[in-house]
């Protein structure tokens, strides 16, 4: 007898404590169901681009003196990194894991692109030209994040993608070694993500065929992440460091 009401109790405890444990659990799941997902952010005001360009134009693409297309070939690359405040009840996500709030991450973001694109240049008189250009792209964002707490893991997003980049810079042609230039960029990739370069620089042509850039720029580039993973929001500027060879 005394052998069974022990079994009873001991049976009554086991179901207790599995219906706290379920509880448990569920409350759990709420409580990450209703948490946040944040986006990646690196914003970084610091940071040196380089960039770089070969521009042929064929006698056969000409269109009288003031107007001749060509073909461009172009890479860039930016990189930065910043740190990232999660707030309570907050996380971000990369597929290799979640990161919870509150706390603080270090995120990298290295962000390169080439395109092929057909570049036109459009003269106003001695002192003013226009060259617009529109191609296809090739972009890989890789980004990375690690949290401050002990033991934690580097967690990498290595985004690639192809789309179509239009860029338009007007110049102001002092001489004929020295130039200033703004320049706007917009891409669009296969998965409607945007990127946007802005810059003004001090262009110098020691010889025809060379153009050295130095000046200033601001980037912006987003990517929606797929369902359940943190978008990317990337911020860079900086100065700028560039060459153009002409052919």
């Amino acid at each position: 007898m005394k052998t069974r009401m022990a079994f009873r109790k001991f049976r009554s405890v086991v179901v207790a404590a599995g219906a706290v444990i379920w509880m448990a659990l569920l409350s759990g799941c709420e409580t990450l169901d209703k948490k946040v997902l944040d986006p990646i952010r690196v914003n970084d005001e610091d940071t040196l681009a380089r960039t770089g360009s070969m521009i042929v134009r064929p006698p056969t693409m000409a269109m009288g003196s003031r107007n001749q297309g060509g073909m461009e070939f172009n890479y860039e690359r930016y990189r930065g990194h910043s740190e990232q405040r999660i707030k309570l009840d907050h996380y971000i996500e990369t597929g290799e894991g979640s990161l919870l709030g509150p706390q603080i991450v270090d995120n990298t973001a290295d962000s390169e692109s080439g395109r092929i694109a057909y570049n036109h240049l459009m003269k106003f008189g001695p002192h003013f030209e226009l060259e617009p250009s529109l191609g296809v792209t090739y972009e890989r964002l890789v980004v990375t994040t690690q949290s401050r707490l002990p033991n934690s893991q580097l967690q990498t997003i290595d985004d690639k993608a192809l789309g179509l980049g239009l860029s338009v810079a007007p110049r102001f042609v002092l001489n004929d070694f020295i130039a200033l230039e703004g320049k706007v960029g917009l891409t669009v990739d296969e998965d409607s993500d945007t990127s946007t370069t802005t810059n003004v620089a001090l262009v110098l042509s020691p010889i025809p065929s060379i153009a050295l850039r130095g000046g200033y720029y601001w980037r912006d580039q987003d990517v929606e992440s797929i369902e359940g993973e943190s978008d990317l929001e990337i911020e860079f500027e900086g100065f700028l460091a560039s060459v153009t060879l002409r052919f």
